[in-house]
């Protein structure tokens, strides 16, 4: 390997730690505020302010934790109350919208345009009043194989997600379950 060659690939991994420094940082804070067991909104609330500020302007992120039986997901926190109580409840199933169905699947569901998918028509007018046209589902699954819940990105504009989108949701919905798990836990030992 010549110098040249030598400069441009430390370069390149210079650059590539400082894109992830803000991510790495947001991480720790949420997983600290796990640790010190802070409320899961406000765990999963920094988780998915790190992932907006990474992903630039004119994008939302939000939670949904399923519940017991594993039916319905129920908001956590990142959208407007509104939208959050007017979802709230969402079956899992085939017939669900992008999260229902990302749960149900067990695969992310990548909504471009929300306009032109039909499950989306009875519920446009939500997608309107929240202000997204693009919503992308991941699911979010424990260690042991359960799914928990489901990371969403809702952005202003029809959007393709990118293979960076895609590593970047993976990164978040690992940091998710792994809060979550931790979240259910001290639940299930305070209820005992």
């Amino acid at each position: 390997m010549n110098v040249e060659s030598e400069i441009n690939e430390r370069r390149g991994e210079e650059q590539t730690f400082c894109e992830n420094k803000p991510w790495l940082a947001g991480q720790r804070e949420a997983l600290e505020a796990t640790l010190n067991n802070a409320p899961l909104e406000t765990s999963l609330g920094v988780l998915g302010r790190t992932a907006t500020d990474r992903l630039g302007q004119g994008v939302r992120a939000a939670f949904y934790l399923a519940n017991r039986e594993g039916t319905t997901l129920h908001h956590v926190v990142g959208m407007p109350a509104d939208y959050a109580n007017a979802v709230d409840g969402f079956q899992i199933s085939a017939e669900s919208l992008s999260c229902g169905l990302a749960m149900h699947t067990g695969l992310p569901v990548l909504t471009s345009d929300v306009v032109k998918e039909p499950l989306w028509a009875p519920w446009l007018w939500m997608a309107q009043k929240a202000d997204f046209r693009s919503c992308w589902s991941f699911p979010i699954r424990t260690t042991a194989g359960t799914f928990v819940g489901t990371f969403a990105i809702y952005w202003r504009q029809p959007r393709e997600a990118t293979p960076q989108d895609l590593e970047l949701a993976a990164l978040v919905t690992q940091a998710a379950a792994i809060i979550i798990a931790r979240h259910t836990d001290a639940e299930m030992r305070r209820e005992a």
